[in-house]
């Protein structure tokens, strides 16, 4: 970039907070038009430093509130980062049963690789009764950590899924015993009535449609592509183990290349599926690791503290040690970022250096949340 107006301007700035006449230094000399704009600025700035009287710069009012959301920013991220931290230490010490725990999490990442706790939260509704809500884009593993699951666990269940009359939905969770799963399902929210069902059946194991009432057995595992932002539905996700994924591009991939080499280990499958069905409490030493659990999670409510405790005993039971509730409680940055008082351009930032993608997919995750 050459020295043009823009750059006088940005040089007379640089004067004036440092408080030198622009005569005293020959800026035009010393710009490369080889670089930008800002690494020219940047280079100025270092050379007027150097004649400047012995005071502190003055800032302009709109430099001192970047700076302030600069650091707001950066504090943000730190917190975050160290909350991370001591999640990562609390449960650095998971114990595992004889091998037999990292067999079945490393078969469960071959099997849905990304989405892991799509398939871990099927798992929990079948063993500790959990109802589950799955939110992603189509195409990220929602099935395939559900249905192709409990086929290879040989578990039996009610599937409904695509366009339903509320009098069919009724009488399907009517009947339905075990787990169903509600698959494909982002039609029947458009469906007033089969909305209110749902709620319902998920809320209080009670239905009633026209003179029809009825008890609902089965846990539900819903998957859908998009949830509506109403109070009802943040009551919902409150009530059941919720489960929104975001993938980029790099881990889109990295899913495609390996379903094509999974092959299931049945051993390790039928291990899953004995240890599954084992009913297990926590010891006094480990409830007291879920009191410290909670001190660092974001709560929005008590059942947080059942929700924990019923993973915690899901993990015990599967893996051998409560430790593993690790795979469940992650802090979702990106959700407390997105619902911070930061600005939209600074969320788009800190989104991006917490996840570690580029923020072209930050912004794109920014903008499905604010629709």
């Amino acid at each position: 970039m050459g020295y043009d107006g823009v750059a006088e301007r940005g040089y007379a700035a640089l004067c004036k907070r440092y408080g030198i006449a622009p005569d005293l230094f020959d800026a035009k000399a010393h710009w490369d038009s080889s670089l930008g704009y800002r690494e020219n600025i940047n280079h100025l700035e270092e050379e007027v430093r150097k004649i400047a009287p012995e005071q502190e710069p003055t800032q302009s009012a709109k430099q001192v509130a970047l700076d302030s959301k600069r650091r707001a920013t950066e504090i943000y991220i730190r917190t975050q980062q160290e909350k991370q931290q001591y999640l990562d230490t609390l449960f650095n010490g998971a114990k595992e049963r004889v091998g037999v725990a990292e067999e079945i999490l490393d078969e469960v990442r071959k099997f849905n690789p990304h989405s892991e706790r799509i398939t871990l939260s099927t798992l929990l509704a079948i063993n500790q009764g959990m109802n589950v809500i799955n939110l992603s884009p189509a195409g990220y593993g929602k099935s395939r950590g559900t249905k192709e699951l409990l086929e290879v666990l040989g578990i039996p269940y009610t599937e409904i899924m695509g366009h339903k009359a509320p009098t069919d939905f009724f009488e399907e969770l009517k009947n339905a015993k075990g787990l169903v799963l509600i698959d494909e399902s982002a039609t029947l929210l458009r469906n007033n009535d089969i909305l209110n069902l749902l709620l319902s059946a998920l809320w209080t194991h009670k239905i009633s449609w026209r003179d029809d009432t009825a008890n609902v057995e089965a846990n539900i595992v819903f998957n859908t592509n998009s949830l509506p932002k109403t109070p009802f539905m943040e009551a919902l996700k409150d009530r059941c183990q919720f489960n929104q994924l975001r993938l980029d591009t790099r881990r889109i991939k990295e899913k495609l290349r390996s379903d094509f080499d999974y092959k299931p280990n049945k051993e390790i499958w039928e291990k899953v599926r004995n240890n599954v069905f084992v009913k297990t409490e926590l010891t006094p030493e480990e409830i007291e690791k879920m009191k410290e659990t909670l001190e660092v999670m974001n709560p929005k409510s008590v059942r947080d503290k059942g929700r924990l405790l019923g993973q915690a005993r899901f993990a015990k039971a599967l893996f051998g040690s409560v430790d593993y509730v690790r795979l469940f409680v992650d802090l979702d940055a990106v959700a407390s970022i997105m619902g911070s008082e930061l600005k939209r351009a600074e969320k788009v930032k800190a989104i991006a250096e917490i996840e570690g993608v580029n923020e072209t997919t930050a912004r794109r995750w920014l903008a499905k949340e604010e629709m």
